[in-house]
């Protein structure tokens, strides 16, 4: 079984470019190191992430993730066991604000633009539903403001 994680926080600080893709950079190497696998999307101050891999080390990685003082509000969107991973190539997939900027233009965008992610399973569970859904759900709150 796979343990997959989803939670939403806020920055404190608008980051620049530079300051993502270190975290990225960070996260793609720390995590291989315990088979952790997922997706980061980072647009106008707030994260969106899921994470997969065994329970232990999941909630391991959430605890130091809740306890980083460069973002505020982690809320906890959904914990599910499943048979297989949404991100089995990626130990950090990562989406640019640019690129989730795009993807808010018209109403199916993003359903097409998901689809580039080629290692997303057809088979939705619900971890991966919720996910995008949630990140639909930023692109569109923002765009409306």
């Amino acid at each position: 079984m796979v343990h997959q994680l989803i939670y939403l926080s806020k920055t404190k600080e608008p980051l620049r470019s530079n300051d993502v893709k270190e975290i990225n950079n960070i996260s793609e190497r720390e995590n291989k190191k315990i088979d952790v696998t997922g997706c980061l999307i980072y647009y106008q101050k707030r994260f969106l992430q899921i994470l997969e891999g065994e329970k232990t080390n999941v909630e391991s990685l959430y605890r130091k993730i809740k306890a980083d003082e460069r973002h505020s509000e982690v809320t906890t969107l959904g914990r599910f066991e499943t048979d297989s991973r949404i991100f089995p190539h990626w130990s950090m997939a990562f989406l640019k604000e640019k690129e989730v900027a795009k993807l808010s233009s018209t109403e199916n965008i993003l359903q097409q633009n998901l689809q580039n992610f080629s290692y997303i399973k057809e088979d939705e569970n619900p971890a991966s539903l919720l996910f995008w859904i949630k990140a639909r759900g930023i692109v569109e709150n923002q765009t409306h403001k």
